[in-house]
This record gives C-alpha cells, sequence and structure tokens, in this order.
C-alpha cells in the first residue's frame, strides 16, 4: 500500500469526496484528510499544497529539512511576521512578489504594499 491509500479528498463547494482511488479524478481545491479517522492532513489548490504543521515533529536540533522549508509567502501584503527568503540577506534589504512568483510586480519592505 502507499501514502496515498490511506488519504480522503473533500471539495467542500461540491459537497463531494474522493477515495484513494478515485484521486486522479478530484476537483480542486480540496480538503485531505486521514481515510480512517479523517484527521486534516492538507489543503490542496490548484497551485499549492499546504500541509499542516501540527502533523510533523521536527526536532530542534534537526531543524526543518530543506524540502519542508517555504518557497513562497501566501498573502505577503497581508502578512502578520516576517520570514527571510535567504540566510545571508536582511529582511529590510529582500525583495518580495506582491502576488504569486515571477508573475507579478516585486516590492522592497521599504515601500508599502499594493
Amino acid at each position: 500500500a502507499s501514502s496515498l491509500d490511506y488519504l480522503y479528498f473533500y471539495n467542500s463547494e461540491l459537497d463531494q469526496g474522493w477515495d484513494s482511488g478515485q484521486a486522479p479524478d478530484r476537483i480542486l481545491p480540496v480538503k485531505v484528510s486521514c481515510s480512517h479517522c479523517r484527521t486534516p492532513v492538507a489543503d490542496e489548490g490548484r497551485n499549492m499544497w499546504l500541509a499542516f504543521t501540527t502533523l510533523f515533529g521536527f526536532s530542534q536540533e534537526q531543524g526543518i529539512p530543506k524540502a519542508f522549508r517555504h518557497t513562497d509567502h501566501l498573502f505577503y501584503s497581508q502578512r502578520c511576521i516576517n520570514l527571510h527568503q535567504n540566510q545571508e540577506s536582511t529582511i529590510e534589504q529582500e525583495r518580495f512578489w506582491q502576488g504569486h512568483r515571477k508573475k507579478s510586480p516585486l516590492w522592497t519592505l521599504n515601500t508599502d504594499p499594493p
């Protein structure tokens, strides 16, 4: 059995769900949950996968593995905290996409978001 066999996909707009055998036919966006107990696992959208962090237990010593680190800010103009894009720069030097990466204008923290 693969990990996919343990997932259930639910679209609240359509009030429709898909088990692992029907997963390729799901209509996004969906809520992803455990197929056995329905514990929420993630939200899957048309251009993103947002895993719920409470499912992961990374230690302070281990840190966050590279594959799990953020690559984009969601709704950055409405942010409540600043995250560094890379470790070599300061947050004031960084430039951020106003919307989707490489598909919107860039801005810095020295200027107001749109």
